[in-house]
């Protein structure tokens, strides 16, 4: 009710006046989906990397279902009708542009920028960050950056995995920067691990100077701004090949970018 609301009373004052409409995710483009796998990945495969209630119930969160239908007909009816649209990568722009529901309204392309980390410690030695984070200075080095930790939708778990496995084959350590980033802990069992929360760019550029690679293992990501931040580090970068995170890292010479899930694919 309070979203029927909302868009109800919003759809009014773009009748009113002209506005601007500034989408952080892909929530009102995509029927009501923060992450959308449409014809990204098949439901079944989707089905299968999901929880055991899921699979039982042989449903896919991040496809059509009764509940985005239910959004969808709610957002043809009372989508607010802004003049302008502002996106933050060319991914949310397609989406826009073939949702069928804003054709009155422009599309302003407008790609997020990161402030450059105006401190010494973005051009520090690896060797250096490592010590300073307490791991060995000459041992390969894999951080694994998300907003949270124990969101399903940034990854973390499954970024894990694929370090643990990685760590099988040669030495490795890690660093995991997210919000309640200790929750990894779980997951990446023996594998030497550093946790950083990243509150300052200090410690965001420390983090991002340690590692030899940055996973970020997002499903969904509006622009991706800790691929941009670990780039402006000079540290390469591997993720899924979803939303932001194609502007950002895609079109590289050594595509660093993987399908949805494919986790397997980063070590190579």
């Amino acid at each position: 009710r309070r979203v029927l609301f909302r868009s109800q009373a919003a759809a009014e004052i773009c009748q009113r006046v002209p506005t601007v409409w500034f989408h952080h995710d892909a929530w009102a483009l995509a029927n009501g989906f923060v992450v959308c796998l449409e014809g990204l990945l098949p439901r079944e495969e989707a089905v299968r990397h999901q929880s055991r209630v899921y699979q039982l119930l042989n449903y896919s969160p991040y496809h059509e279902s009764f509940r985005s239908r239910s959004i969808k007909r709610l957002l043809d009816k009372h989508a607010p009708q802004p003049a302008v649209h502002i996106v933050g990568s060319q991914s949310m722009a397609d989406l826009l542009k073939h949702s069928g529901r804003f054709d009155a309204s422009r599309c302003r392309l407008l790609p997020l920028a990161v402030r450059s980390f105006a401190n010494e410690l973005s051009d520090q030695s690896r060797e250096q960050a490592r010590v300073a984070l307490g791991l060995k200075p000459d041992l390969r080095t894999v951080l694994i950056a998300a907003s949270r930790a124990t969101d399903f939708n940034k990854g973390v778990e499954k970024a894990a995995q694929a370090v643990v496995a990685n760590a099988g084959i040669a030495p490795i350590q890690a660093i995991v920067m997210a919000r309640q980033a200790q929750a990894a802990a779980q997951w990446l069992g023996n594998v030497p691990t550093a946790f950083v929360t990243a509150d300052s760019p200090e410690k965001l550029a420390r983090a991002y100077r340690a590692a030899d690679v940055t996973i970020v293992p997002s499903l969904m990501e509006s622009f991706g701004y800790m691929a941009a931040e670990s780039l402006l580090c000079h540290t390469p970068v591997v993720a899924f090949a979803v939303g932001g995170l194609i502007d950002v890292v895609g079109g590289i010479r050594h595509d660093p970018l993987v399908p949805p899930y494919d986790k397997w694919r980063w070590p190579g």
